[in-house]
């Protein structure tokens, strides 16, 4: 066999190598595109836990009580959170048969309500269900219902506020939403839709389907969360 001159054997090192580089790229960019919604999930939980404060709107098409005597139903809220455990927001309450609106501070779990009838502020009572700071507690809030999802799966994208995001369907066992629910679930095993930002794995959108005991009394809640890590000043009301 005569010896391959020089330059062929440089030309074939060269080929080899080019042939080796794209299939090295290749199999790294299907591995980055191997997203799940367990790995969206758990950078979503990551990034919650990182956010310092935010902006929330709450709605809710159905009717959510908010003490024992039923004489106060959360129909909706608007506000800002604030690690570590402080949220104020004004909310719409059903009372009377009428619809009214409420301000509401959270500080360090004393929490304080303005006065239905005369807009003064006051101590809330005691079993007021209505915290929205719950939702920076890992144990009890967004934290934890991200964890207890229960068969999750990758729903589609969709433009939530201009960001594009990944929506995830999946159910969650009642206990784990009802602290962020005012305790206010029937259903077991509710449905959830969740949209999170493909940007920076922020929560945008939350939406929990409770089809109520035995079918009756639906309620869906809304959860918009936005502006993220905006500074935020929440002040204790003098009472």
């Amino acid at each position: 066999m005569r010896p391959l001159p020089v330059t062929r054997i440089i030309l074939l090192c060269a080929l080899t190598l080019a042939v080796f580089s794209c299939g090295g790229s290749k199999s790294s960019d299907k591995t980055a595109t191997a997203v799940t919604a367990q790995s969206i999930l758990g950078s979503t939980a990551t990034r919650f836990s990182e956010v310092s404060s935010f902006h929330f709107k709450l709605s809710i098409d159905g009717s959510v009580p908010l003490d024992a005597a039923k004489t106060l139903a959360l129909h909706g809220a608007e506000g800002d959170l604030s690690r570590p455990n402080s949220a104020q927001a004004k909310a719409d309450v059903g009372f009377l048969g009428a619809t009214i609106s409420i301000k509401f501070v959270s500080i360090g779990g004393d929490q304080f309500i303005t006065n239905p009838i005369t807009g003064a502020w006051e101590t809330a009572p005691a079993g007021l269900g209505y915290d929205p700071a719950v939702l920076y507690d890992n144990n009890k809030g967004i934290v934890r219902v991200l964890s207890a999802l229960q068969n999750p799966k990758i729903a589609g994208t969709e433009s939530i506020n201009g960001e594009d995001c990944y929506h995830i369907a999946a159910t969650v066992a009642r206990d784990d939403i009802q602290p962020i629910a005012a305790g206010a679930v029937a259903s077991s095993t509710p449905a959830i839709d969740l949209w999170i930002t493909k940007s920076h794995s922020d929560l945008a959108k939350l939406t929990l389907h409770d089809a109520g005991a035995s079918g009756k009394n639906s309620t869906t809640w809304t959860l918009e969360i936005s502006q993220q890590n905006k500074p935020v000043t929440i002040e204790r009301p003098n009472v």
